[in-house]
């Protein structure tokens, strides 16, 4: 962050950034690493002004990111917690969510059997 203002703010936005349980200084290096590596360092500065919480994700599957999808969700982050109102943002909230647990919940099932079942 340019200043100590902006680190702070970044975390009372996102506090599981800085807590030690939840995420770790050598997460936050290497995901600004390889914003960098995609962005530059302004478009790095930029990205965690928009969305704190981009630090703390894992490197290498941010590595896996395009700069046009770093930038874009960043966008959509400071629009859904800066502009919507409170009860819009808590149900947007809520809707990825529930998305998240339906595909998380889509990888875990068993596959379906390739074979037929033709007893009656």
């Amino acid at each position: 962050y340019a200043s100590e203002a902006e680190a702070i703010a970044a975390a009372r936005r996102y506090p599981s950034l800085v807590l030690p349980y939840m995420n770790t200084p050598s997460n936050i290096v290497g995901c600004y690493g390889t914003l960098v590596g995609l962005l530059g360092v302004q478009g790095a500065r930029e990205v965690c002004v928009k969305n704190p919480a981009v630090l703390g994700n894992n490197p290498s599957s941010l590595a896996g990111c395009t700069a046009k999808e770093v930038r874009d969700t960043a966008d959509l982050r400071e629009f859904v917690d800066t502009q919507l109102p409170f009860g819009l943002r808590a149900w947007t909230r809520a809707a990825v969510a529930l998305v998240v647990v339906g595909i998380g919940a889509a990888l875990l099932a068993p596959a379906p059997s390739s074979v037929a079942d033709t007893r009656f």
